[in-house]
């Protein structure tokens, strides 16, 4: 698992020729189910953006903490940025 600001991903592979898949963990604390459903939607928006940077096969899981909701979508993909790299940089 990795954190950056306030986001943290965890990825477990699987196999190589399956595409990669992305879930979202975004508790009761993050905010009401309408402000949960808005950041789900930016986050996928973000990682579709990012999805060259993803490893085939993997399973990741992107947990949100509150702080995420007043994050402006450039800091969101910044810091999924940076936890997908060090993730990257931990499996080597």
């Amino acid at each position: 698992m990795r954190r950056a600001g306030a986001l943290s991903v965890r990825r477990v592979g699987g196999p190589v020729d399956s595409p990669p898949r992305v879930a979202y963990a975004l508790g009761r604390r993050v905010g009401s189910a309408p402000v949960r459903n808005r950041l789900r939607r930016r986050l996928r928006s973000v990682v579709a953006g990012l999805e060259s940077e993803l490893v085939p096969g993997s399973a990741y899981l992107i947990a949100a903490r509150p702080e995420a909701v007043r994050m402006s979508t450039v800091d969101l993909e910044t810091a999924l940025r940076r936890a997908l790299i060090a993730l990257q940089d931990n499996a080597s």
